[in-house]
């Protein structure tokens, strides 16, 4: 084996690096050479990195899958020691990692109950049933609920972006219901909380886009669209001051709490969920919302002047 000096052309990158090219030629028979037009990795290479080769070259299925996900994930490539090539994080170039994995899928499921729970609650502190602060704790409970795993899930996520992306929407949720508890406790004016809301519903739109385009998740893009919905009604009532729209307004987020929160998660801790067909779920979410809104605007009661709690 020898080194001889070359141009190392990056992968759908157009960089081309001068490095030192490791040359392996077969032992038997000794006179046979390996062509000088190809870049050899010899077998330390598989055996360091993990990568399929055959007779001393990268297989074409190995080279492809290579530069399809140096070009999606942007890697860089570097010049490692003796002027082998070495690429960063040797992990992506084994088999792609599902975009979730069974523990993060069960945690956020967790969450996603209790937001059940909370818009529940505080849909019906909206519709005057829960009175006063009555829901404020469970506010505090989910709060904080929805900010820790989140937390949780991006340190561990080892950089996957995935489930980063997935977890960073719980983020939306926990902070809004601080939010509502903090000016529940003590008396803070809601219009920032309605405000708020509004910068929600715009991201809960943009989520949803992202779970359908990158995903193919057509269940959560209906959901995501219907929390845009609701926390847009939350930002007409508290910061636009439309009380008028109270009543329906806790209406659907005590729907909601059921539609888009408990059953989905129930359905995704017991494994349900995942053998459903995401474009028949999301048809009967979209028809069960706009039924059940049918009904409850039927029930609505004629409007009063009173000011809304700031309950989201």
């Amino acid at each position: 084996m020898l080194f001889q000096p070359t141009n190392f052309l990056a992968p759908n990158t157009g960089i081309s690096i001068n490095v030192l090219r490791w040359v392996t030629f077969p032992r038997w028979p000794r006179a046979q050479s390996v062509p000088a037009t190809r870049p050899v990795f010899s077998a330390r290479l598989s055996s360091i990195w993990g990568i399929p080769e055959q007779d001393g070259f990268l297989t074409r299925p190995t080279r492809r899958r290579m530069r399809r996900e140096l070009s999606a994930r942007h890697h860089r490539v570097l010049v490692g020691l003796n002027g082998l090539p070495t690429i960063l994080e040797r992990r992506n170039y084994r088999a792609p990692k599902e975009k979730n994995t069974g523990s993060e899928i069960q945690m956020s499921a967790v969450g996603l109950l209790y937001v059940g729970a909370v818009l529940f609650l505080n849909g019906l502190a909206l519709m005057g049933i829960v009175k006063g602060t009555g829901a404020t704790p469970i506010n505090w409970f989910v709060g904080f609920l929805q900010v820790l795993t989140p937390t949780y899930l991006i340190f561990t996520a080892g950089g996957d972006a995935a489930v980063i992306f997935s977890a960073s929407g719980l983020y939306l949720f926990g902070f809004t219901y601080l939010y509502v508890a903090m000016g529940n406790t003590w008396g803070h004016d809601p219009t920032g909380l309605g405000y708020f809301s509004l910068f929600v519903a715009i991201m809960a739109v943009a989520y949803a886009v992202a779970n359908l385009v990158w995903f193919g998740d057509y269940a959560f893009f209906v959901i995501w669209l219907e929390w845009a919905v609701l926390w847009f009604l939350f930002y007409l009532v508290l910061g636009k001051g439309m009380t008028s729209l109270t009543w329906i307004t806790g209406a659907v987020a005590a729907v909601q709490g059921w539609i888009t929160g408990a059953i989905p998660a129930f359905l995704l801790l017991t494994g349900i969920w995942q053998t459903l067909n995401g474009a028949i779920v999301a048809v009967v979410l979209a028809v069960v919302f706009i039924v059940a809104m049918a009904i409850m605007r039927s029930r609505q009661p004629a409007p009063t002047e009173e000011v809304a709690h700031s309950n989201a």
